[in-house]
């Protein structure tokens, strides 16, 4: 989540909180990865970055993704989380389904974006709702669809 503060991060657990009802309420298990940590020392521990956040799982079908929320209409490379993005374009490199669920708060739509289209965002451009699978408002959300969004089936040698 992109969080510049506490209103932000409320703004942001907000979001997940809607997230977690709606799919609670359509048969979706939505989990939250723990917060990364690694040893340091004797009982010492330092943060460390999660590849992503969130799994949500349908059917036998898992979605890997993370959460934003943002206060505009568009989604730009500085919006993005570096490490994530690699993460989850890792693993939609291998035909899993991975990406960014975006809520756009001015317009109240939110968007899941596929991890490919996040790794060849480029500087000074931007991804709008058209650019992703629309999912609907925050009150009317179809996280079901989620799995029913093909990943294209790469030629692979071997």
């Amino acid at each position: 989540m992109k969080s510049n503060g506490p209103s932000n991060r409320a703004v942001g657990a907000g979001f997940e909180h809607v997230l977690q009802v709606h799919a609670n309420s359509q048969g979706v298990l939505f989990y939250k990865l723990p917060i990364g940590a690694k040893p340091i020392g004797r009982g010492k521990w330092i943060k460390q970055k999660t590849p992503f956040d969130y799994v949500m799982v349908h059917e036998g079908t898992a979605v890997f993704l993370d959460c934003k929320t943002l206060d505009k209409d568009h989604l730009t490379p500085s919006d993005m989380t570096p490490h994530q993005v690699q993460s989850l374009f890792a693993i939609w490199e291998h035909g899993g389904m991975a990406g960014y669920l975006v809520h756009f708060r001015p317009i109240n739509k939110v968007v899941f974006f596929e991890a490919d289209k996040l790794a060849g965002l480029q500087e000074r451009t931007s991804l709008n709702v058209e650019d992703g699978e629309y999912l609907g408002t925050l009150s009317a959300l179809a996280l079901g669809s989620l799995f029913y969004i093909s990943v294209p089936i790469k030629d692979i040698d071997g």
